[in-house]
Parts: structure tokens; C-alpha cells; sequence
């Protein structure tokens, strides 16, 4: 018998504790489909330019942060004009 999870009651607390893998395996989407938002830390970005995925990590500028942006095929680069969101780690 195949359960719908999508159909299913949640807690706010499970709610709260999804992933982008699970957000995915429960309601089949995540927004960051759309490469806008990105509500969980694991979920996938793609680079600007050749569309790889890529990892951003969070490091230490002046006062703030920027966010060191990794791509297999394009190198590193660096972003400092976060939004005060992306500085959280959000």
C-alpha cells in the first residue's frame, strides 16, 4: 500500500526540522528549484555560469563576513555584499 506523505498531518516541530532531502522525498519540490531561496543549508546551487553545483562556505571579512563560493569547473570567488540573511548562514 502506498502512502501519500504529502497528505499526511506534520507537527510544526517536524515541520521544523525538514531538509531539502526530505522536503524533496515528502512533497516531491523545494523552492530552491527556482535557485531564488534556499530554505535548508543542503540545498543544491548552482553556479551563474555554467550551471555546476556549488559549495559556499562563510568566512571571517573585516567586521562581517563573505561568502567564498566554490565551483568544480569555474574556480573560487568570493561574494561581499551579503544580504544581512546570507550573513546569518541562512
Amino acid at each position: 500500500m502506498n502512502i501519500d506523505k504529502s497528505q499526511l498531518n506534520y507537527s510544526w516541530q517536524e515541520i521544523a526540522n525538514l531538509t531539502h532531502e526530505t522536503q524533496v522525498d515528502i512533497f516531491g519540490w523545494c523552492s530552491c528549484e527556482e535557485q531564488k531561496q534556499f530554505p535548508y543549508d543542503d540545498c543544491p546551487r548552482k553556479c551563474d555560469d555554467c550551471e555546476s553545483e556549488i559549495t559556499l562556505t562563510l568566512e571571517a571579512y573585516g567586521n562581517g563576513q563573505l561568502m567564498r563560493i566554490d565551483c568544480p569547473k569555474c574556480g573560487v570567488s568570493y561574494d561581499t555584499n551579503l544580504d544581512p540573511i546570507e550573513g546569518e548562514g541562512n
